[in-house]
């Protein structure tokens, strides 16, 4: 039924390549010619030295707000009231309320820098005034809670258990 069709099949023959130098076909060949390279005589070579001193040295990472959390009311007020007032020219800067997100994110962060707390993300979209800062920064910081302690005043999942 189907017959297959073989046809012999020839051998391509490749001879090396002549170069430019070898009879009268080499020269010309423009493929088969070969750079010179230039000779380097020992007086055109320059010693080349590194005399590098290198010490590693440990980076300081210092952090970006004041190390000592400022708590007193009166030196709260006074940070706050410079930092308002070097932003705006405002009058009643206790009053003032942020006109741009980009005047409150300003303030605040300069606020976080000089006091040196943070301010939870949880209670940033409520500052909407210089007096919601001050009412923050005079408010005593929470208490920090551990696990231990909050499933003490909290009820345990029956699927749950906790181990001290």
């Amino acid at each position: 039924m189907f017959t297959r069709l073989v046809r012999p099949v020839r051998s391509l023959h490749t001879s090396a390549t002549l170069s430019s130098d070898t009879g009268f076909f080499g020269k010309l060949n423009p493929w088969a010619t070969k750079e010179k390279v230039p000779e380097v005589t020992p007086a055109q070579t320059t010693a080349v030295t590194f005399d590098v001193k290198f010490e590693e040295e440990k980076p300081v990472i210092s952090s970006w707000k004041n190390e000592t959390v400022i708590g007193d009311p009166q030196e709260i007020a006074s940070t706050v009231q410079s930092i308002v007032l070097s932003h705006t020219t405002t009058e009643d800067w206790q009053h003032y309320a942020f006109p741009t997100l980009d005047m409150k994110f300003k303030v605040l962060k300069e606020t976080m820098r000089q006091l040196g707390r943070d301010i939870p993300d949880h209670q940033l979209n409520s500052m909407d005034t210089i007096q919601d800062v001050l009412r923050f920064y005079q408010s005593s910081p929470p208490a920090p809670t551990t696990v231990s302690s909050f499933f003490e005043h909290h009820a345990v999942p029956s699927n749950m258990t906790f181990v001290h």
